[in-house]
């Protein structure tokens, strides 16, 4: 064997280089308590490190006896050996009577037996009995059994994750899961009301709500109709969508009310469209007249007639006079002086003719109340009212008769304030009630009456309220029609609410082109334009325009 040569070093961290050594011969750092050498590649590889440590990277001793090398981990020769203080080693079986401390790197196959303290890194296989701590990182177990207590220390973000969708009453769920109840529990109600205190609070925190809930509407008003025990205070607020009222102690709507009103004559006066036949009762308190139209009073006549009469026996009372005076000259001057003063009397209350309404009476006196005198301008006999000139009674002529045919030639029809029977004035304007016009010429053309109103469910044609029908749809309307009497007809604005799509059943008696009825449009606010005439038997429509905006 060739002989070994050595070399040594004190300084701290020096490692010898390749070329300071032959192979084979060692290296000693004093310092360091190192051992080197070169090897066949004339690479210097370190053999004992720290002497007394068997370092990972020193050249291992696999056999024999090695006196003087101490290592703390292992068997040598099937001796446990180890020592007093913790160092580093690397082993392929270990066993410790006392225990390991320090880092563990590497797999450990095979039972542990004892506290692990520090980071395990890789897989355990097999059982782990004891407490695992572990501040930081994750595991994956299968099939744990916990028999104790699991404290994920809710003081930190510890969480279980990865947890499927339970199947077993005894299952963990997922926050998911658990939130995913909740929502469907609470649904969309709103923040104020998802919680059970909320729900709780909004009803009162009564037990018994849907009990509290029933007595109270108890004491309502059902919707399908009931009886009020007490007084509804309406305030500012209206009742609305009534009915045609039937009986006398129904509720009824404006256009009730005001329909009916607009068959009535207001205080304020009116024009009549019928006669009023008085019966045994009287027409009182009128004003005295002032056209020849105007209605008077029975002491306005009696005082015309008490005039006239007057007249008559002052002009017998002068033609007496006359005579007396022709048979009588004793007497002539007294009766002269009579007839004088009958005269002047009968002078002063009928003025004789004149061409205009005079303003003094024959003498230049202010006008007798009754006084008369003939207008030889109007054709007429005239009496003064106190205050004006009125016409004494009706002339032979300017009138037209209504129980037979006769042609009115510009002749303007109308009614101020009073209903003539049986006969019209050409001079004046009047209203005709159920009359008949043959071959009238109207020249300034004429107005149909009509009528608005709206139509609820159902609703009855009046044509007495006007031949002109403006009625909107407010319901599904069933309609009545007058009887078809011959020669009879209207029209009919049938308009759609705001709501819109209303239909309508017409009469049977009501006959369409074709046989089949329009269909209305159901568009909301739009109107149709129907025309109806009476055969005698049915109502003949036509369909005059649709759809009109209005």
């Amino acid at each position: 064997m060739a002989t070994i040569i050595t070399k040594n070093s004190s300084t701290a961290s020096s490692v010898p280089s390749a070329g300071s050594l032959q192979q084979g011969e060692l290296a000693v750092n004093v310092t360091d308590k190192k051992l080197y050498t070169k090897d066949s590649s004339a690479a210097v590889v370190k053999l004992v490190g720290s002497l007394g440590n068997q370092e990972a990277n020193a050249v291992a001793i696999t056999g024999g006896t090695v006196a003087g090398v101490a290592q703390t981990g292992g068997t040598i020769n099937n001796t446990v050996i180890g020592g007093t203080t913790p160092a580093a080693g690397t082993f392929t079986n270990l066993t410790a009577s006392v225990g390991l401390s320090g880092t563990l790197t590497g797999n450990v196959t095979g039972n542990v037996t004892g506290n692990v303290t520090g980071n395990v890194t890789g897989n355990v296989t097999g059982n782990l009995t004891g407490n695992v701590t572990a501040s930081s990182g994750s595991s994956s177990f299968n099939n744990v059994t916990i028999n104790g207590t699991l404290d994920m220390n809710a003081g930190t973000a510890g969480t279980i994750t990865g947890l499927p969708t339970p199947t077993n009453s005894s299952d963990a769920a997922p926050k998911s899961y658990v939130d995913t109840a909740v929502a469907n529990v609470v649904a969309s109600a709103p923040a104020a009301l998802d919680t059970l205190n909320e729900l709780a609070a909004a009803l009162g925190n009564d037990a018994n709500f849907a009990t509290s809930v029933t007595n109270s509407i108890a004491t309502k008003v059902s919707k399908s109709g009931d009886s009020m025990t007490g007084a509804l205070a309406m305030g500012s607020n209206k009742i609305t969508g009534l009915g045609t009222p039937t009986a006398g102690t129904d509720a009824a709507t404006k256009d009730y009310v005001d329909t009916q009103r607009d068959t009535r004559l207001a205080l304020a006066g009116g024009t009549m469209t019928g006669n009023i036949v008085m019966g045994a009762n009287k027409v009182t308190s009128t004003a005295t007249p002032t056209t020849n139209d105007d209605l008077t009073r029975k002491g306005y006549v009696d005082s015309i007639l008490g005039s006239a009469t007057s007249a008559a026996a002052s002009a017998a009372a002068a033609a007496t006079s006359e005579t007396n005076a022709a048979n009588s000259a004793t007497s002539a001057a007294s009766s002269a002086s009579a007839a004088a003063a009958s005269y002047d009397s009968f002078d002063d209350r009928y003025l004789g003719s004149k061409t205009s309404d005079p303003t003094l009476d024959n003498d230049g006196n202010t006008l007798l109340t009754g006084a008369l005198y003939w207008n030889s301008t109007a054709g007429e006999m005239r009496v003064y009212s106190g205050t004006a000139w009125v016409a004494a009674y009706l002339p032979a002529s300017g009138y037209a008769t209504l129980t037979g045919t006769e042609t009115l030639t510009n002749k303007t029809i109308a009614f101020s304030s009073n209903t003539l029977t049986g006969v019209a004035s050409t001079n004046t304007s009047q209203t005709l009630t159920n009359k008949t016009i043959e071959d009238g010429v109207f020249t300034n053309g004429y107005t149909e009456e009509t009528v608005t109103a709206n139509t609820g469910t159902a609703y009855t044609i009046a044509l007495s309220n006007g031949t002109v029908q403006i009625l909107t749809l407010t319901g599904n309307c069933t309609f009545t029609f007058p009887t078809a009497t011959a020669g009879r007809s209207f029209i009919l604005l049938l308009k759609q609410d705001g709501t819109g799509s209303r239909t309508v059943t017409w009469p049977a008696a009501v006959k369409w082109p074709g046989g089949t009825a329009p269909t209305i449009t159901a568009t909301a606010s739009r109107c149709d334009k129907y025309i109806f005439t009476a055969d005698g038997t049915n109502w003949l429509g036509s369909n005059a325009g649709q759809n009109y905006t209005v």
